[in-house]
């Protein structure tokens, strides 16, 4: 019982943090003071739990970021356009996870 609670917890973690790396590249931009190694004041963003948090999702979004700049237009970088093909990315990672997952609990089935 406890290993498919563990189970439970991890495939929860995973699928869902395509999402959590949307949100963080979405909102951490656009937040004053959130961003930044070194902070030369007291703010109410901790920067040293914001910033790798924002570098994670930098590099989750990396692919998306090459294809609106490079084969797009670098006009599409942080429009609304390129946050439109970023959450058709998250979900494509959302859908590709949770398939994923699904094909190990359909075997365990089968052989149960």
């Amino acid at each position: 019982m406890k290993k498919r609670r563990l189970y439970r917890i991890v495939r929860v973690t995973v699928v869902y943090l395509p999402v959590f790396f949307f949100f963080c590249t979405l909102v951490l931009p656009f937040v004053p003071g959130a961003l930044g190694l070194f902070s030369d004041r007291p703010s109410p963003w901790y920067q040293g739990v914001t910033a790798p948090v924002f570098l994670a999702a930098l590099f989750y979004a990396y692919p998306v970021t090459l294809f609106c700049t490079r084969l797009i237009s670098d006009d599409l970088f942080l429009s609304p356009g390129y946050y439109l093909i970023l959450a058709t990315y998250t979900a494509l990672w959302v859908i590709f996870l949770r398939t994923f997952f699904w094909s190990f609990e359909r075997r365990g089935k089968d052989a149960a």
